[in-house]
């Protein structure tokens, strides 16, 4: 018959029911895909326990990669104290799938000697990387034994392959007991002089940073280092979500305060342009950010940098979070209009983070669009705009247009919209005036 036949039959083989193992032997020593389509089945007939030396002796062979995932079902059947001896030598002398694998099954299965045949492993020196990123990997799970926790205590320290296997827990993966210990861990990683390592474990930060009361400290650091210019992004994405969950105002605080203390320089230079004010910026739209999704967060961040932002990026911060359905909204907008006193564009940065934008493409910034997904009904925001239009200075006229802009369209544009976009179109204030001309209510 074809192979594909005789193979297919060979399968069908180990699930009659009763079917011994001693049935499929003979084809584990065919030709090759008969003989891999052997060793998958012979781990689901009625004795798969009776194979397992079988399987394991393809170990070191070019089908270790289907003989050893075969033992692994094979391997539940055997008593776990018979499983040491059958797996050490795999350990030693399988291809690198087959060692991975025969370390899943001594700690899968509970093996009474497991941990000392993995940190024998580990400990080998001609060990390959792969084997040394599983193992460490698979010990996250047996962090009761104290050389699991050494094993990941020397990844941390290790190269990025090995460091990076200990950030794939979560916390709520990790015992309630381990986790300070564990967040240490993390936090190691974050110190790494290895970028990739390095980068891959600030992201990871916030998780862990109830945990980790350092970590905070540990992100600010990056942050305020203006000789660093490759993390610091991602130390500031994630101080900022340390922050909203509740950790590390002080530090964000104190990153506010360095950076807008820091000089402008360098100043247009062909590598580098006012970097602390590009960092400052970037807080500001990091905030930004987490408004859009966790306004509650984001107000803790408002707070934890007032008073220490210059204008006009701490009025953006402070517009961005506003609360529309609060009771001293109408005076926090009045307050808000009345510290803008740049120019024009600067007065329109504020305006359209107020506005709960900017609108896709308008944003000066390149690549900082913000959506807000808590919008307030254009009914509620319309007092407001009438009230800011009738102050009659820029501010006020800026701020009303750019919440015309945004709101006006979600209201469908009834005819209390379409009145106040006509009298800004008539403001005093030419700015006004202008940007009122570049909204309209219909497009040809």
């Amino acid at each position: 018959m074809p192979e594909s036949q005789r193979a297919a039959a060979v399968s069908a083989i180990a699930h009659v029911p009763g079917t011994n193992a001693t049935r499929l032997r003979p084809y584990l020593a065919s030709e090759g895909y008969i003989r891999r389509v052997a060793l998958t089945a012979v781990a689901w007939t009625a004795s798969p326990q009776d194979v397992l030396p079988d399987l394991l002796a393809h170990a070191s062979s070019d089908d270790a990669h289907v003989a050893v995932y075969a033992a692994s079902r094979a391997a539940r059947f055997v008593p776990p104290s018979a499983l040491a001896a059958a797996l050490g030598p795999v350990l030693t002398e399988g291809k690198i799938t087959a060692r991975k694998e025969a370390l899943r099954i001594l700690l899968r299965d509970r093996v009474p000697e497991a941990m000392d045949l993995v940190t024998a492993a580990w400990e080998d020196p001609g060990q390959h990387r792969d084997v040394r990123a599983a193992i460490v990997s698979a010990v996250r799970e047996r962090l009761a034994e104290p050389a699991a926790r050494r094993i990941l205590a020397e990844a941390a320290e290790g190269p990025r392959d090995l460091a990076r296997q200990v950030l794939g827990a979560l916390p709520l993966q990790i015992d309630e007991r381990f986790r300070t210990e564990y967040a240490a861990l993390v936090v190691r990683v974050a110190r790494s002089a290895d970028p990739e390592a390095r980068d891959a474990a600030l992201t990871a930060v916030p998780a862990w940073a109830p945990w980790a009361p350092d970590a905070p400290a540990v992100l600010a650091a990056l942050i305020t280092d203006l000789g660093e210019t490759r993390s610091w992004r991602r130390a500031l994405s994630a101080l900022v979500g340390c922050v909203a969950e509740g950790a590390g105002a002080a530090e964000l605080r104190t990153v506010a305060a360095e950076l807008g203390a820091a000089p402008d320089l360098p100043d247009a230079a062909a590598d580098r342009d006012l970097p602390a004010l590009q960092r400052l910026t970037a807080l500001v739209d990091a905030v930004r950010g987490t408004a859009a999704r966790d306004r509650d967060g984001a107000d803790r961040a408002v707070r934890a940098v007032d008073g220490r932002l210059p204008e006009p990026l701490a009025g953006e911060l402070t517009a961005a979070a506003l609360r529309w359905d609060s009771p001293g909204a109408a005076e926090a907008v009045d307050a808000l209009a009345d510290r803008c006193t740049g120019g024009p564009l600067a007065v329109r940065h504020v305006a359209d983070a107020l506005a709960g934008g900017p609108l896709e493409g308008r944003h000066p910034r390149a690549g900082a669009v913000f959506a807000r997904h808590d919008l307030p009904d254009p009914d509620q925001v319309y007092p407001h705009a009438a009230r800011l239009a009738a102050r009659g200075d820029l501010a006020g006229g800026l701020f009303a247009c750019a919440l015309a802009e945004r709101h006006g369209p979600r209201a469908g544009w009834p005819q209390t919209w379409r009145d106040l976009l006509r009298g800004l179109r008539a403001h005093t204030a030419p700015d006004v005036s202008f940007v009122a001309r570049t909204i309209h209510t219909a497009h040809e």
